[in-house]
């Protein structure tokens, strides 16, 4: 997904920033005491602290052998030196023997947490020396800007194969919800655009409803359909003005709904299961008979006609 790519390559970039001017400072002092490992330890280790997060902190040749210590917060430990690390994932492939460089996300030797290790190419009179290397979990790198990360894409996802093996030998039984569907579209769509609900989802097989409020987004509400006919269902939900952060202009959530209802009577073998809305990042999400399902634009979702999903 493209927000999920985005997101890596903006944590990675306020990572990289952050840590170019100095390992870029250290590899420079690195070439002065390249062949005295006491000195390069100590320089390693009083470079750590200008290095915040950073788990490891060590120098190693172009063969991928190691020449100094590990050092990290815990202290310095010289019995690495002269491991051969040429197998570690972030030596596979380009190397930035020119210059700076930080590697793709990998497991670390834990076995358990995610990490990164940027590489600085260290460089004497004479040509290429190796690098200084420093590792990272993938937890502490610097958050990226959430906004800037998201994007809204069509996907679609394939559901369980024995479901979609035997769709063609079932038929759609009305479930209670069928029969009580214009009022809850009616309900639903007073509950978003008046009273503070900004994601629901229905599961209309089952005659249920789930529903998250804007002002308790950590804690859901499930309703029967017994609460949902109510005329009294909207007493809970206080009256509160339609979020000016919605991405979803209010006027398209009837037709949203509407679309939902349609799809759910429109074949008596793919039919609509359950379906959602949010309307922070204007997603719509539908799950048909079949198993399969769809997150998609409700912009996108509502300029498809029905026929289009049973083509």
């Amino acid at each position: 997904m493209a927000w999920f790519n985005d997101g890596i390559f903006l944590r990675k970039a306020a990572l990289a920033e952050r840590l170019e001017r100095p390992m870029s400072e250290l590899a420079g002092h690195c070439a002065l005491v390249w062949n005295e490992p006491e000195r390069l330890d100590r320089l390693l280790a009083d470079t750590l602290p200008l290095l915040p997060h950073c788990r490891m902190l060590y120098a190693l040749n172009n063969a991928g052998v190691q020449v100094s210590a590990n050092v990290s917060p815990e202290g310095t430990d010289s019995s690495r030196r002269g491991q051969d690390l040429s197998a570690r994932p972030y030596l596979a492939g380009s190397l930035p023997y020119r210059g700076f460089g930080l590697s793709r996300p990998y497991t670390g030797r834990n076995g358990i947490s995610p990490c990164v290790t940027a590489l600085q190419a260290i460089h004497s009179a004479t040509g290429p020396l190796g690098f200084v290397a420093a590792d990272f979990d993938v937890k502490d790198l610097p958050p990226a800007p959430v906004t800037a990360a998201l994007h809204n894409d069509w996907h679609q996802y394939r559901g369980d194969p024995a479901i979609r093996e035997t769709v063609f030998q079932q038929r759609r039984v009305p479930s209670a919800m069928d029969e009580h569907l214009d009022t809850v579209v009616t309900l639903f769509d007073l509950l978003i655009r008046e009273h503070g609900v900004f994601h629901c989802k229905l599961h209309l097989s089952s005659s249920r409803a789930v529903l998250w409020l804007h002002d308790d987004p950590y804690h859901y509400r499930l309703h029967t359909l017994a609460e949902l006919i109510d005329p009294m269902m909207c007493l809970p939900y206080p009256k509160r003005p339609y979020p000016e952060e919605a991405t979803l202009a209010p006027d398209l959530v009837r037709p949203v709904l509407e679309q939902f209802k349609a799809l759910r009577r429109a074949d008596e073998t793919i039919y609509l299961r359950s379906a959602s809305l949010n309307i922070m990042n204007g997603l719509v999400r539908l799950t048909f008979s079949c198993d399969g399902s769809h997150y998609l634009p409700a912009e996108e979702f509502l300029r498809r006609e029905v026929s289009f999903w049973f083509s």
